[in-house]
């Protein structure tokens, strides 16, 4: 339940997974940064859909390696629903 007493579902949860070019993935990304700009990131893939706002502090996770003629960039961005202090640390991206 939450504070107003409204039953929460225990997890709600969309997963993607596919092979795109890089117009395709900075397009996505471009969107996530305008949902967070807003407030407001609304996902939908396969007939599901997930209203995500993010506030307050959020909490960022980067990894970057290169092995084996192969690359990855994993983020990872989570929240409370309520706001409440993450350490802050930077990063500088170019």
């Amino acid at each position: 339940m939450d504070d107003q007493g409204v039953c929460m579902p225990a997890e709600e949860k969309i997963e993607f997974e596919s092979l795109e070019d890089c117009e395709t993935i900075r397009r996505y990304l471009h969107a996530l940064e305008q949902g967070f700009s807003k407030g407001t990131i609304s996902l939908t893939s396969e007939g599901k859909s997930l209203i995500l706002e993010p506030n307050g502090f959020l909490s960022f996770h980067l990894t970057a390696k290169r092995k084996s003629g192969e690359t990855k960039i994993n983020i990872k961005l989570s929240w409370k629903d309520r706001d409440e202090s993450i350490k802050k640390s930077s990063i500088h991206i170019e």
